[in-house]
């Protein structure tokens, strides 16, 4: 009984605190202790979205008033998730992040002879998680990037490059492995050309 009424106390307060503070809050927003927001009300949050304890979500526009970060209904997104947006960055229904993922829509600049990297502008490319989607342990995707639906990225993947709906995908930078074959309903492993 002591932990319903602790579960709903804590609901209680995401829901009075937080919902004036996001863009757009969906019902039944659940969030853990020390997050880090930057720029909340450029966060717009479906339903149902859990987000665990010491998680990064950050929205610093660049050179536009219209950045944002999207985020769909039933969202389990665990501790120590790191999302920074410069432009626009949508997540779609259903995703399921592990601990240490790290989301980005951008850059700093590269150039050697542009002064130091942190002082240089950032640069930024829409990236977009499908629904469906979980991501492993550590695993980083990085900007421009879109992710289809019904994708697991395997632990310690770096997207750096699209992914299409229904594969698993592991690797640095990550490839799919397997795709689901809707015929025999089961995973079927992809060629690589390294076996």
């Amino acid at each position: 009984m002591i932990c319903k009424l602790a579960d709903i106390k804590l609901r209680l307060v995401s829901i009075l605190w937080y919902s004036w503070r996001f863009g757009k809050c969906g019902r039944r927003l659940t969030m853990g202790a020390y997050p880090r927001l930057i720029n909340p009300h450029l966060i717009f949050l479906g339903d149902r979205v859990n987000i665990g304890p010491f998680s990064r979500l950050e929205v610093h526009p660049g050179d536009t008033t219209a950045a944002e970060l999207r985020i769909g209904n039933n969202a389990f997104i665990q501790h120590g998730v790191h999302i920074y947006v410069a432009g626009h960055l949508a997540i779609g229904d259903n995703a399921l992040f592990a601990s240490g993922v790290m989301i980005t829509d951008n850059n700093h600049g590269v150039s050697p002879v542009d002064g130091p990297f942190a002082l240089q502008a950032l640069t930024y490319r829409k990236t977009t998680i499908g629904s469906n989607v979980w991501l492993g342990e550590n695993v980083a995707v990085l900007s421009g990037v879109t992710i289809g639906n019904d994708v697991i990225v395997g632990a310690n993947a770096v997207v750096s490059r699209d992914l299409p709906d229904r594969c698993v995908a592991f690797g640095n930078p990550a490839r799919p492995v397997k795709i689901y074959n809707s015929v025999t309903n089961s995973w079927t492993p992809q060629l690589t050309g390294k076996e």
